[in-house]
């Protein structure tokens, strides 16, 4: 066997780049040793080192999406893997800022293979809805995504009750077109209950002088214009 020089190099190389960031899978490393004469190139006491600074997610998110639908909101969502993952909350703000839960679905659990999720919000809110995906493991860690918007129009005046049936003391309005409305609260005889309105965001809560016996009542929109819209709501 021919003698080996004892000469040799270290090199150190850091791997802080853009296509390491979040890095899950394999990362395949290639040697070349170019040397215009010849000869041989050997590789003794190769160590790779590394650093985890910050866990994997236990799930994989592929997609997030919302999408209209009349006065209706789908939410579609879709995985590529999971780690004892418990379950899928979906929440609504209208200020991303504010948040309140639309519906949770079961997880897998543990998967490799794609998984597909949905959801409907029965009750979105006029104008812009904000939903974010949080995702809770067997052990409660809870998990954020990056929240996406769906836009609700609708031309047409609308008051809808929920929940429904609604408390005595409070009936919780979503409220389309309405700003120039007067709401008002009637018995199914036609007789005109005491109420204030309180508006916020789309929403109101109608707020009766003293809490409603049980039943059914109708809650009235007259606008400028001279529409009126009637739905009932019942209070339990």
């Amino acid at each position: 066997m021919a003698g080996v020089d004892a000469n040799f190099q270290t090199v150190s190389t850091g791997l802080s780049g853009v296509g390491f960031t979040n890095q899950t899978g394999t990362i395949t490393f290639r040697l070349y040793g170019c040397n215009g004469t010849g000869g041989t190139l050997r590789f003794d006491d190769l160590t790779i080192n590394g650093t985890v600074t910050t866990a994997p997610l236990p799930v994989t998110l592929l997609l997030f999406t919302a999408k209209p639908e009349g006065d209706r909101v789908q939410l579609a969502w879709s995985t590529t893997s999971e780690r004892n993952a418990d379950r899928f909350v979906v929440e609504r703000s209208t200020d991303l800022r504010e948040y309140a839960s639309v519906g949770e679905v079961a997880a897998r659990g543990t998967t490799d293979t794609r998984q597909y999720y949905g959801l409907t919000d029965a009750n979105p809110l006029p104008g812009n809805n904000y939903y974010r995906l949080r995702q809770i493991d067997r052990d409660g860690t809870a998990h954020t995504f990056k929240p996406v918007s769906a836009v609700v129009e609708t031309n047409e005046v609308m008051a809808v009750v929920y929940p429904n049936p609604a408390d005595p003391a409070r009936i919780h309005l979503r409220l389309w077109n309405t700003d120039d409305a007067t709401v008002r609260l009637l018995t199914l005889t036609g007789q005109l209950i005491g109420t204030r309105l309180e508006r916020r965001l789309g929403d109101g809560n109608l707020i009766p002088a003293h809490p409603l016996t049980a039943g059914v009542y109708l809650i009235e929109i007259q606008t400028v214009d001279g529409e009126r819209v009637v739905s009932r709501v019942v209070v339990r």
